[in-house]
């Protein structure tokens, strides 16, 4: 239930961060924290949650299919990382001026955001 919390909060940091997407250099900061507070919290939950691990755990939904609300937590928590990535790839030209890939990066950021409350919803349920 912890990690669900701090999944929650995380979530509320980023949505605070999406508001103050006009400041910047303050808005790349802040979804820069959120992002190692998210690998952060990755790595808590695969190495210091009580046995099996959370990868093992997710291969064994993978391969029986018998979880269905896990499986889908694992595709959004696989899709919240790429996002991750694609997002501080464009924020970053966006920062250094390349004005032309923002609209890339709002576009990508409303998927994002769903993806991560599709997340934090479905760590609740399993």
């Amino acid at each position: 239930m912890v990690y669900d919390v701090l999944n929650a909060a995380i979530l509320v940091l980023i949505l605070v961060g999406v508001a103050l997407h006009h400041r910047r250099l303050l808005h790349a900061q802040l979804m820069k924290l959120c992002f190692v507070l998210d690998m952060l919290l990755l790595l808590a939950v695969e190495f210091l949650r009580s046995k099996p691990s959370a990868v093992g755990t997710a291969v064994d939904a993978l391969r029986s299919g018998n979880n269905t609300v896990l499986v889908i937590h694992i595709v959004f928590s696989v899709a919240v990382l790429a996002l991750w990535i694609v997002q501080l790839v464009l924020g970053t030209k966006v920062l250094r001026g390349d004005r032309a890939r923002l609209p890339a990066h709002a576009k990508m950021a409303k998927l994002f955001l769903l993806v991560r409350v599709g997340n934090v919803v479905t760590a609740f349920m399993v």
